[in-house]
């Protein structure tokens, strides 16, 4: 880790241990797994009623669960992490399709509620399910 990184880490431990556990708490990652993307897809259906949409709250659940810099620092995804591979397989797109759709799941998780609360909701049944 880079010292400055440590240095904000206990800074916020020692003076706003919520915030650092919040910080935490989004930024943990859960292994790529194809059960992981089945389930965060299986949750998808209800919340969706068209096509994109399952594939934009799709792809924004999946990447806060196994790359959740990819939504929160506007970076890509995480290389060799399998992700858009397997999701892609998962909603019959390619992988190519997917690193495309990322600026787009970002926009709508940060930006529009509907799409923001769904995904916060499966997100918190795949972890704690």
């Amino acid at each position: 880790m880079i010292p400055t990184t440590i240095n904000i880490q206990q800074y916020l431990q020692q003076y706003h241990p919520d915030i650092a556990k919040e910080v935490y708490s989004r930024f943990k990652s859960i292994p790529c797994t194809p059960e992981v993307i089945q389930q965060v897809h299986h949750h998808t259906i209800p919340h969706a009623h068209e096509h994109w949409q399952v594939q934009i709250i799709s792809i924004a659940a999946a990447l806060l669960l196994v790359s959740p810099e990819t939504i929160y620092t506007d970076c890509g995804i995480r290389r060799n992490s399998g992700v858009a591979t397997i999701l892609g397989k998962q909603i019959g797109v390619s992988k190519q399709v997917i690193s495309k759709k990322v600026e787009r799941a970002r926009h709508y998780y940060t930006h529009v509620s509907w799409a923001r609360e769904a995904v916060d909701q499966i997100v918190k049944e795949v972890r704690n399910g």
